[in-house]
């Protein structure tokens, strides 16, 4: 309690020393953040609520496709149990026509819940329960026909299946279905452009808030340092100006430092966006596309043999797509690491690496758990990554070491390859991934020692100080 009021005198005093300029300066000041940050925050929120909006589109896109599909399955269901009497066939109607009803009452509900939206679109929650009518009605067809067929009558419900109204209102439905996703997706595509938009305006924003605060803040200390410096001219005055270069100097690293961090996590940022994006858009995508072709090769098996061998084909390629893009959002954000930590993730990349390459292994991990940070960790996967990937793109190796030790102070990398080697002498410029490399561990105050020869392999030696897990970053990795 003393020393709280000690500072509040010391405060005081020191808004006193400093006159009624100075007093209205630092005001100034203070104005100039609150204006910037209040700019900053009233525009981030309009961002996020345009991220609900998008999100929304985006489930009800996904509910009308999967209305879609349900009702596709349980039309063909019915007429393979009519075709085949064969009870399974059943089962799937009953599950398709189950999964329709589900997503019909997801999808009433989700466009009541828009147009409740002060701007919610006109007219979009009617030509749902428009919808809901049809689908309802379609449903109840297909349950009266197949009401015939489980009583033994399959003449009666062949002949109500074939008819041509039945035929001309299921494809009524579809089409109506197809527009209103045709619709959503156009609007979905608006809505990212205008938070596209609004991301742009609110890094204007900021930017310019933040200037406003630093010409503020930098005529402020322009002033004090005037007022300093004409009281204080005396023997101490280089060594006052000396500290206050030591300190800019030091500022300025840190600065440096903590920027490259920041650039940094945007990329991972990036990565991980784009990965969660593979996953879900091309993910849902490729695999949609199998079941399609796997329905379609289970319908024509006995009719077109050579169609079906041809789909069989198909389906192996969309399964090396599927891998390949696995691959590709693995490689783009490490799920393994902020799962399970550093070393099972190290451990797995490296002996995979090992496995796929065939190289001869010498791998030395700590046995216990390490966090140092969710910095440190992503820099020191990023680096063993990166080496591992030019050693198997240039190195020609046969055999590959990974070192990991950690103290209170440093974390240490050594990777070690006996490929071709290179003259370093001789570079020209960088690889993107030695560049990779070496702006991670500048970014972190660290060291990086690259050893080289040629005939005489790879060696990356890395020392990065644990204090850079402490430093804040601007937002976290797996943010979009």
């Amino acid at each position: 309690m003393l020393k709280a009021a000690a500072v509040v005198r010391k405060l005081l005093e020191t808004l006193q020393s400093i006159g009624r300029k100075g007093q209205v300066r630092l005001a100034l000041c203070v104005v100039a953040i609150i204006v910037a940050a209040t700019l900053a925050d009233s525009w981030l929120q309009l961002a996020l609520k345009e991220n609900v909006k998008i999100l929304a589109a985006r489930e009800r896109i996904i509910a009308l496709h999967e209305l879609n599909l349900s009702l596709v399955i349980a039309e063909s269901a019915e007429r393979g149990f009519l075709i085949n009497a064969n009870d399974r066939y059943l089962r799937v109607y009953d599950q398709a026509v189950g999964h329709a009803r589900n997503q019909l009452g997801t999808l009433e509900d989700k466009y009541r819940a828009q147009a409740a939206l002060p701007d919610a679109p006109e007219g979009r929650a009617t030509q749902v329960q428009m919808l809901s009518t049809q689908t309802n009605r379609k449903l109840t067809e297909l349950d009266l026909s197949l009401g015939f067929a489980r009583r033994g009558d399959f003449a009666r419900a062949r002949e109500t299946v074939g008819a041509e109204a039945d035929f001309q209102q299921s494809q009524q439905l579809i089409r109506d279905i197809q527009s209103l996703i045709n619709i959503e997706t156009i609007e979905l595509a608006q809505l990212r452009s205008q938070r596209l938009t609004m991301i742009t305006i609110l890094r204007v924003a900021i930017f310019l808030g933040w200037m406003m605060v630093l010409a503020v803040s930098i005529w402020v200390l322009l002033w004090m340092s005037g007022e300093i410096e004409s009281g204080n001219r005396n023997a101490n005055r280089l060594s006052e100006r000396q500290e206050e270069l030591d300190a800019l100097v030091q500022e300025r690293t840190e600065q440096l430092e903590n920027l490259s961090l920041e650039y940094q996590a945007s990329v991972e940022s990036d990565r991980a966006t784009l990965a969660r994006e593979l996953h879900d858009e091309l993910g849902s995508i490729l695999t949609a596309t199998k079941m399609d072709i796997s329905w379609i090769q289970r319908q024509l098996k006995e009719v077109q043999p050579a169609i079906t061998e041809k789909l069989q084909r198909m389906l192996r390629n969309l399964d090396q797509g599927i891998q390949f893009k696995r691959r590709v959002v693995q490689d783009l954000h490490p799920t393994l690491l902020t799962t399970f930590g550093l070393i099972p993730s190290l451990r797995s990349l490296i002996e995979e690496a090992a496995q796929r390459n065939q190289w001869t292994l010498n791998l030395v991990l700590p046995e216990d758990s390490v966090d140092a940070g969710e910095v440190l960790n992503l820099i020191c996967y990023r680096i063993v990554q990166e080496s591992l990937n030019n050693s198997t793109k240039y190195a020609r190796a046969a055999e590959v070491s990974v070192s990991l030790l950690i103290d209170d102070e440093h974390i240490k990398l050594d990777i070690e390859d006996n490929g071709v080697g290179v003259d370093l002498s001789t570079l020209t410029g960088e690889s993107h991934g030695l560049r990779g490399i070496r702006q991670r561990v500048m970014a972190t105050g660290g060291r990086l020692d690259i050893q080289s020869e040629p005939g005489n392999g790879f060696h990356t030696s890395v020392l990065l100080p644990l204090k850079a897990r402490h430093r804040k970053k601007t937002a976290p990795f797996g943010a979009v």
